[in-house]
């Protein structure tokens, strides 16, 4: 069912059209029957509400966005430098090892050879 947007009317012209013999619940039962028969009764400030929040809360979520991104980007960055400079230290661990075996020379044995 479609919601027609409508201005609301004044409150004097609601009051006009009530007589002095309706009780309240008849008028309220009017009001509701007429709300639901005739559409939904908006004024504009409550349009201008809605569409203001709707733009903080889609800008407050773009900015979340960007800042979550940049930090990811940036944690990358981070752990790529972080990565070379392990490589490097590897391969300078690599040479020591094997220089130092160098000066060792071979392994000796228990039981000499003849």
């Amino acid at each position: 069912m479609p919601v027609l947007l409508r201005q609301a009317p004044s409150p004097t012209s609601l009051h006009a059209s009530a007589t002095s013999t309706d009780s309240p619940c008849s008028m309220l039962a009017r009001s509701w029957h007429s709300a639901l028969t005739e559409g939904v009764y908006v004024s504009t400030e409550t349009i201008a509400i809605v569409i203001s929040t709707a733009g903080r809360l889609l800008g407050l979520l773009t900015t979340f966005f960007g800042a979550f991104a940049w930090m990811i980007r940036r944690t990358d960055a981070r752990f790529e430098r972080l990565g070379e400079r392990i490589r490097a230290v590897e391969t300078e661990l690599v040479e020591v090892k094997i220089g130092i075996a160098r000066l060792e020379g071979p392994p000796r044995r228990l039981v000499p050879a003849r």
